[in-house]
């Protein structure tokens, strides 16, 4: 089965084949932002545990001291230290905390109730995150497809950069993954491993569809 929507990115050329993926990327992160705040507010608690969606962000092991920006009162902070079992310690004159606790909780609070981004989080503080080292995803290795995980950031940049590329993009319709995402036209569809190339190859595919071609 053709795929007519990114074949007509090939036929194009290289404004209007831009014009496609930048519609593409706009749906991508629309539809982004609304998963963010599924799972920012995504928390369950049942008598003895707490347990909050940590979103795509992994805590590192380990224990950990954060001086953060705090302006609840002193009321707040003892229902925040038992719900994410850490230690607030205030300062009302400076409007700040210094919140202690295991990695993952402290992880937990930021990403629920005290609602930051999960990007400033790791500008901020990266010292709460598991350290993972690994090279750059490249266009020619999006093109392949995988199980390599891989984030958002990373495939929208390749995704740009494949506009060009017509012998990459030709690669990407023999993708089972994009087939599959451009037939549904539907990311809530997309079965495949979150996060991996393929995963993120469907969403493309359904995003192209969405957007409608030329």
């Amino acid at each position: 089965m053709e795929n007519k929507k990114l074949l007509d990115i090939l036929n194009a050329g290289g404004d209007t084949a831009a014009k496609i993926i930048n519609k593409a990327l706009d749906i991508k992160l629309s539809r982004a932002k609304e998963v963010r705040k599924i799972a920012l507010t995504n928390t369950v608690f049942n008598a003895t545990e707490s347990v909050v969606s940590e979103g795509k962000l992994k805590a590192g092991k380990g224990k950990v001291t954060i001086d953060i920006d705090y302006i609840n009162d002193d009321d707040t902070a003892p229902g925040d230290e038992k719900k994410y079992k850490v230690k607030i310690k205030t300062s009302k004159s400076k409007g700040t905390a210094d919140v202690t606790g295991e990695k993952k909780n402290v992880l937990a609070f930021l990403t629920g109730d005290y609602d930051m981004d999960e990007e400033d989080i790791e500008d901020l503080f990266p010292e709460l995150l598991e350290s993972v080292v690994s090279e750059a995803l490249s266009a020619s290795e999006f093109a392949k497809g995988g199980s390599k995980k891989v984030k958002e950031t990373e495939v929208d940049d390749v995704l740009i950069d494949l506009a060009g590329d017509k012998s990459l993009m030709r690669q990407i319709i023999k993708n089972k993954a994009y087939i599959a995402g451009e037939d549904s036209g539907d990311e809530s569809k997309n079965d495949l491993k979150k996060d991996t190339i393929d995963w993120h190859l469907y969403n493309f595919g359904a995003s192209v569809t969405q957007g409608g071609g030329l």
